[in-house]
């Protein structure tokens, strides 16, 4: 198979999941900006735990697909049409991305200043089972 065919095929699929996920972290991004303006203190612990854990559970995974879809770009035979829209969609991801870990450290400090409350989101989570997978967000270094 020649080079031209090769990333040709491979960067519609990338395109496509890099558009998906772009879609997700701005949901993701809107709920936690919505979380923080409605204040609503009955579900803001649980809010937190669930918002911490989609967006640190999708980061390593993308961070992957971003990485191989920049390779395309630089290294692939991609017909010009193909170049345009991955770079459209990695940006438009990259975006989102950045934002969402943002909004993660601010969380993530937001938790921080109230013992009770670190310790009920850390229980959630834990609850979850999120301590038990290796590479999780709560075991990080397996």
């Amino acid at each position: 198979m020649n080079s031209l065919i090769a990333g040709t095929e491979q960067g519609t699929p990338l395109a496509a999941i890099l558009g998906e996920f772009a879609t997700k972290l701005s949901v993701l991004n809107d709920r936690v900006l919505e979380h923080w303006a409605s204040k609503d203190s009955t579900e803001i612990w649980d809010r937190h735990a669930i918002l911490l854990d989609r967006i640190e559970m999708i980061r390593k995974p993308l961070e992957t697909v971003i990485r191989d879809a920049s390779q395309l770009l630089e290294h692939g035979d991609l017909e010009e049409y193909q170049r345009s829209e991955l770079t459209l969609r990695l940006a438009e991801v990259e975006t989102e991305l950045h934002h969402s870990i943002r909004y993660t450290e601010l969380l993530k400090t937001n938790i921080a200043r109230d013992p009770q409350f670190q310790n009920t989101v850390a229980r959630l989570r834990v609850t979850a089972g999120l301590n038990a997978m290796k590479g999780g967000p709560l075991r990080p270094n397996g």
